[in-house]
Parts: structure tokens; sequence; C-alpha cells
């Protein structure tokens, strides 16, 4: 279990990512989808992160966090797939797979993990020349075909194991009128969130800060509440659109809480196995058996396969009392 002050170190961890992300949605000549998906992987892979400075990188957050009882470490791993060349026209390049991975040494029966597909969607600006991004700016890309495959997959699956990750740039970027709007549209909708009790205190904190996470430029949708502009993704922040740091961090703290009716808990991997939440997973890494598995499931129609398989999977990872574990520490010792 996650205390308050280690969210709120996951949370400024990821936000910096966010930040180092969406300023490239600012430059005179906006970063296409790839690029930022290529970015975000670089950062958030603890071996090209210090290419980039970031407000507080993975080395500073596993200090910070090993003065909690040293309990707690992240690492986070980036693997590239490669797919048989028949498969080249279900891969996408700007999209990703997720995994959260929790491993905890004291109690291993409370070990989970959960896995997703983030479809990548980019804010587009009013104007190029100059730059001008409003709350009425649009993200490319969305049609009703788009949305029918991501509901089949879904439903093949079993799981709702697909969310669109949006690139937005970040209200603090914007023209001063901007941000007041989207701020004020943030406002309407967070005041019932106070009382969550965890995530509750470090919302009343955020809101508290001239620099909120919440205003936020990387974020996490449902696709059936994908959001059709800048002012619908800040009306609906933590009511369907959630920024990347929140998102990441909530599925730590409610142990990747995914229910869905008639399944057994993922979190208790000696009982019945979880047979969707497997599929979603192998889906997310690569793996050859699943993907046969879906092509077969998904097959192909007269408009031919749809590109679901991601070229980078991040894996984010939390170890709980790692280095209290006997065997690793004499593994390490010697």
């Amino acid at each position: 279990m996650l205390t308050p002050k280690t969210n709120h170190l996951l949370i400024r961890h990821f936000d910096s990512l966010d930040r180092a992300v969406s300023k490239r949605l600012t430059r005179k000549r906006p970063w296409p989808e790839p690029a930022l998906t290529s970015l975000l992987c670089d950062l958030l892979d603890s071996d090209t992160q210090a290419d980039e400075p970031l407000d507080y990188p993975l080395s500073a957050l596993n200090v910070d966090l090993q003065k909690f009882e040293g309990l707690l470490k992240v690492s986070v791993q980036i693997q590239t797939h490669e797919y048989d060349p028949a498969m080249e026209r279900w891969v996408t390049q700007a999209d990703l797979g997720l995994v959260i991975n929790v491993i905890d040494h004291l109690s291993p029966n409370e070990s989970w993990n959960i896995s997703w597909l983030l479809q990548a969607k980019r804010l587009y600006p009013d104007c190029r020349n100059p730059l001008r991004y409003s709350e009425a700016s649009r993200f490319g890309g969305i049609d009703a075909k788009q949305a029918q495959r991501i509901a089949r997959l879904i439903e093949a699956v079993e799981v709702p194991f697909v969310t669109y990750l949006l690139y937005c740039p970040r209200p603090a970027a914007l023209d001063q009128l901007v941000q007041s709007k989207l701020a004020y549209l943030r406002n309407q909708s967070l005041t019932h969130h106070i009382f969550d009790y965890t995530f509750g205190q470090e919302l009343y904190n955020d809101l508290g800060t001239t620099e909120s996470t919440l205003a936020a430029g990387l974020f996490t949708c449902e696709p059936g509440d994908l959001p059709m502009n800048l002012g619908q993704v800040h009306r609906q922040v933590l009511r369907g659109c959630s920024p990347l740091s929140w998102f990441l961090t909530s599925h730590f703290q409610n142990a990747g809480a995914r229910h869905i009716p008639g399944q057994v808990d993922r979190r208790f991997p000696g009982r019945l196995p979880n047979v969707p939440e497997q599929r979603a997973k192998g889906i997310v890494t690569g793996d050859a058996e699943t993907i046969r598995w879906l092509v077969r499931a998904l097959a192909e129609t007269d408009e031919g396969p749809f590109p679901v398989l991601p070229h980078h999977t991040l894996t984010i990872e939390i170890e709980i009392g790692g280095d209290l574990d006997p065997e690793r520490r004499r593994i390490r010792e010697e």
C-alpha cells in the first residue's frame, strides 16, 4: 500500500516527463505523434532519461523513496518489438503498450500487474503562423471507424485495456486568457474529489500550488470519453480524462483495480488464471502466440487489418521490500 507521500513523489516524477514532452507542441513546428511517443519512451527509460534535463528524474525519485524505510524502488524498462513481416500492417509507430507491475516481496500474494494499449492522439493548433492554441483546438485523426475498431478489439479480448493517450500543450505555455478559461473548466469539476481520502488530499494540495500537475499536457481517457477539443479535456479532468501522472499513480494506489464482473482477481496468481487479462498483456508485450490468436479473432475484413500492435512497450515496476528479501540481498552481496 502506497502512502500519500509516495503518491505525491510518483506524480511529481511523471509530471516532470509531461512537461518535457508537452513543450514540443508549442514549438514553431509542433512535433508529430511518432516523435512525441519516441521522446516519451526515451524519458521513461532510465538509460536515456539523462539526455533530457528533468525537474525530478528517476534517480531523484528513488533516492526519496528510499527514505520511506527503504521499502520502495521504481524501475522502467522499454521493449521494442520485432514482428513477423506479415504483421507489418498491424503495427503502429505512434501507439504504446504499457505494463504496470508491482512486486511485493513482503506479501507475494499482493503482487499484481495490469496492461494497457495506449492509442496516441495529438492536439492541433488553431493557427500555425503564428502558432496558437485555444480551448477550441481539436484532436486529429478521430473518426467513427476507429472507434468501432477499438470496440471490436475490446470485445474480442473481453477486457477494457485500450485507452487514449492525448498529447496537448500545458496551459502554462498558452495565452493568459486561454489559461484562465481552462482553469475555470477544471475547477468546475474538481470540488467533489477533495474528500476522496488519499487522492483527495493530493488534489487539495495540488490546487493550492502555482504549477498544478492537473494543468498537464499528457492525458489519458477511455474510448467512450474521448474529448473533441482542449476545453473538453480540462472540463473532464478526473472525470473521464486524467493527467498521465495521475493515471499511473492511481493504479499503483488502487492495486491496478480494473473490476470486471465474473473475473478472478489478478492479484492472486495462484488461483484460476484470468485469461482475458493474460491476452491483454500478450498483445501489449508482443507475445507471438497471443498475436496469432488476435489475428484469428479479428480476422481481415474488406477494410483490412487495423494497426493495434505497439512498436514499444513500457514496463513500469515498483518493488516493495526488495532489499529486505534475504535471497536478493545475498546475490547482491556476492
